[in-house]
């Protein structure tokens, strides 16, 4: 599963939440994609400039443990964590930055 999403965030100060979801745009609205029975893991995120801010897989609109934090980098991953999905549950990835940016961001997870 992979998506690339425009992040243009204002200020940085952390308030300025942004959803993403496969193949669809940005949006400070939470977007839930439903995802069949599946294991999601291996988090990878590459910033089209240095960014600031963390990056969560949402389960059911509920944060899960695979995350990565970008510090002023290009990139940044999770191959640690693994969240499992059973059908009917949704998927969602979560930004808050830390800093102002204008970046592509392009995102992915291994599906099994």
């Amino acid at each position: 599963m992979i998506g690339a999403v425009d992040f243009n965030t204002a200020d940085g100060d952390g308030d300025d939440v942004v959803y993403a979801g496969p193949g669809i745009p940005a949006s400070a609205t939470e977007i839930d994609l439903p995802l069949g029975a599946s294991t999601i893991s291996s988090l990878h995120i590459k910033s089209s400039v240095a960014s600031s801010g963390s990056f969560t897989v949402m389960k059911n609109g509920a944060a899960t443990v695979l995350t990565c934090t970008l510090n002023n980098t290009t990139t940044c991953g999770d191959l640690t964590d693994t969240v499992l999905f059973n059908d009917g549950d949704t998927i969602a990835f979560r930004f808050v930055p830390t800093s102002a940016s204008n970046a592509r961001i392009a995102l992915s997870v291994r599906t099994s």
